[in-house]
């Protein structure tokens, strides 16, 4: 699996164009994960959650290959953008 990287620059995050491919990678009992889902849900944003504690080794590999090691991981459009601080970011440009 490979994943592709949003640039660290809130401008640039910020011209991310979405589409309906948002994907939360995180866990049943994470607080952040959590408060991601009610933001998008909140803004009526389709996302898909993966609960990463039925595949512990999927978990092991994007951690070690994105060097992120907390929950959740999400993508939107295929990019990697972090957790949830740079999705609360990034929040006015998702409608």
């Amino acid at each position: 699996m490979s994943y592709l990287h949003a640039s660290g620059n809130t401008h640039a995050s910020k011209k991310l164009k979405l589409g309906k491919k948002i994907k939360i990678y995180g866990t049943a009992m994470c607080p952040f994960c959590d408060a991601a889902k009610e933001l998008l849900n909140n803004k009526k944003i389709d996302f898909k959650f993966i609960n990463l504690d039925k595949d512990p080794d999927l978990r092991d590999k994007m951690a070690k290959d994105l060097s992120y090691y907390t929950v959740p991981m999400i993508f939107i459009e295929e990019k990697f953008i972090g957790g949830f601080t740079e999705l609360q970011k990034i929040q006015s440009s998702l409608g």
